[in-house]
């Protein structure tokens, strides 16, 4: 057994921002950087993207703070760049420079709610993220991932104050990984106004989790296990749904 708080210990900023980071897609940073190498100036170009949060206004509590904190601290893990440059060098020709400025890459753009961008349509609820065009290309399916899970937890939370005093609720969670304790702690936290994350215990598992396009394996599992190969199977079609929209 062990408790939220623990697992909480156990995640800082910088590995909150890392763990989302496994929502890079590859096939996104190859592309970025065959653009980059032909044509720095045009692909660091200024440029926006909206991300919209059906169920919170640009004051929901929490949500800002969550977004800012993964883009203020995520990086491209060189593993990533790695597997990619090797199968990009197959058909194009990518520059090292190129890589190393990847690898290098931080947040540099800004993050505006929706009332204070230059939008009339009082209608759209989210955020405006400004960066250069490569770099929001690369965002975009993090931030998304991320901004569900926000959405998701919200959501539940404010069901849940809604019918209990919020002295009266503390968080058990039953997830499989710390970063889902961070996001769910961070936002029941800034609902109610106080810890709550201290009380709740999560129990010992061992199996394949699924998650928002993604699959993974925890515990402790022999390599023959079946619930590998079950593991394999749903990351294989989770990763040919990632090419599909949203």
């Amino acid at each position: 057994m062990q408790a939220c708080d623990e697992l909480l210990a156990r995640l800082d900023a910088t590995e909150f921002a890392h763990q989302i980071s496994a929502w890079f897609d590859p096939h996104v940073l190859a592309d970025c950087a065959i653009r980059y190498e032909r044509d720095p100036a045009v692909a660091t170009q200024r440029t926006s993207v909206f991300l919209g949060l059906d169920q919170l206004s640009p004051n929901s509590p929490g949500a800002l703070e969550l977004i800012t904190t993964f883009l203020h601290n995520v990086r491209i893990p060189k593993a990533t760049i790695e597997f990619v440059a090797a199968r990009t060098l197959r058909s194009h020709a990518v520059s090292k420079a190129t890589w190393t400025w990847f690898h290098d890459l931080a947040f540099a753009g800004e993050v505006l709610p929706i009332m204070e961008a230059e939008y009339e349509d009082e209608t759209l609820s989210g955020f405006i993220v400004k960066e250069r065009d490569v770099v929001l290309d690369l965002l975009v399916q993090p931030l998304k991932a991320l901004v569900d899970l926000i959405g998701l937890y919200t959501d539940n939370w404010n069901s849940v104050i809604q019918h209990q005093p919020t002295q009266d609720v503390f968080l058990r969670h039953c997830s499989g990984g710390p970063v889902f304790v961070y996001i769910e702690s961070h936002i029941a936290e800034a609902l109610t106004g106080r810890p709550i994350a201290d009380a709740g215990i999560i129990a010992e598992y061992s199996g394949c989790v699924t998650r928002y396009r993604a699959a993974t394996v925890v515990g402790k599992l022999p390599p023959d296990s079946a619930d590998i190969d079950v593991a394999r199977d749903v990351m294989r079609h989770m990763a040919a749904e990632t090419r599909k929209p949203i």
